[in-house]
């Protein structure tokens, strides 16, 4: 055995080290979680946001594309709907804003997996997960 593991057998330790260890770790550890909150509720709020004005875009794209007029008639004459359900379908479906409705639900799917991962940060921060 070498001169330098000797050396080191009969040294300790200090008796407050591992505490020491884990309260670094554990400061560490909230300090990214904040910091992934902080990101996250960032994202949350900026998707929300997003969601506003592409919901009022979307809208009045819809309005405008002649959608709405077909769609109307399927709550006004029932039997019209029967007799032509394929070309009224086509044209629905012709009309219909696709991108505009694809932007919307791109951000709300945007503003859902901001706010779950915040939720999911806010659990790391509490009290109740770290001491588990």
């Amino acid at each position: 055995m070498s001169q330098k593991h000797i050396i080191f057998r009969h040294i300790d330790p200090p008796k407050d080290l591992l505490e020491e260890i884990f309260n670094k770790i554990d400061k560490n550890s909230r300090q990214r979680a904040g910091a992934k909150l902080f990101a996250s509720m960032l994202g949350a709020t900026s998707s929300l946001g997003i969601f506003v004005f592409v919901f009022r875009y979307a809208a009045e794209v819809f309005l405008e594309s002649g959608a709405y007029s077909y769609l109307s008639l399927l709550f006004s004459d029932p039997s019209f709907v029967l007799s032509y359900s394929n070309g009224l379908a086509l044209s629905i479906i012709e009309s219909a804003p696709v991108l505009e409705i694809s932007i919307l639900f791109f951000a709300v799917y945007a503003f859902l997996g901001s706010f779950k991962y915040a939720v999911e940060n806010m659990g790391n921060l509490s009290l109740k997960n770290r001491l588990a």
